[in-house]
């Protein structure tokens, strides 16, 4: 059985393997699709391409400063954040429950196509969403998550094209023009 700390090498030593294969395929000239390709594969290749159902869940302590005129970290909070996804089905389900501050915050956004709902359990209220779409309500944790991005950049990797290369923090970055929801002023860039 593996240990936490072998785990963790085995991470560390895929995500080198895939530095190297990203930087070695744009030294190389590889065509866009490739190397999206290539990152598929180090992801999960075709559980990752055909993917039908997935979900993220996660608790974090945040520190948090107080309002008051000086700042100081006096106010952790806890946030539970569970966010499932059926692409079969275009359903999306967020949930988000924050503790801190005096109070508690849980919420719940519904997604079922081109329709959405907030639930509000806190005030006991519910309406419909602001913005629908499961890219504006979750996107920032599915940012977070590089298998998911790995898969977003499979989706849409007819459209992505190689606009250069640079070095960011030590690392070989491939530089990514593509569409991705949603849109990004910047280009995206593969280490």
């Amino acid at each position: 059985m593996q240990t936490s700390l072998e785990n963790q090498k085995c991470a560390i030593s895929s995500l080198a393997i895939t530095s190297l294969l990203l930087s070695l395929a744009a030294q190389a000239g590889e065509p866009e699709e490739q190397l999206i390709q290539q990152v598929t594969d180090a992801y999960g290749g075709d559980a990752l391409r055909n993917l039908t159902f997935y979900t993220i869940s996660r608790k974090s302590l945040v520190l948090g400063n107080g309002q008051s005129r000086i700042p100081r970290i006096d106010e952790p909070t806890i946030t539970n954040l569970h966010f499932a996804v059926d692409i079969a089905n275009g359903k999306a389900r967020l949930e988000n429950l924050f503790s801190g501050r005096g109070d508690i915050f849980q919420g719940t956004t519904i997604n079922d196509g081109d329709q959405g709902w907030n639930i509000n359990y806190s005030s006991k209220t519910y309406g419909a969403a602001q913005n629908p779409d499961v890219y504006a309500f979750a996107g920032s944790t599915m940012r977070t998550n590089d298998a998911l991005l790995a898969y977003e950049l499979n989706k849409v990797k007819d459209k992505a094209k190689i606009i250069g290369d640079t070095d960011y923090l030590n690392r070989p970055h491939v530089m990514l023009e593509m569409s991705f929801p949603p849109p990004q002023p910047n280009p995206y860039s593969l280490y």
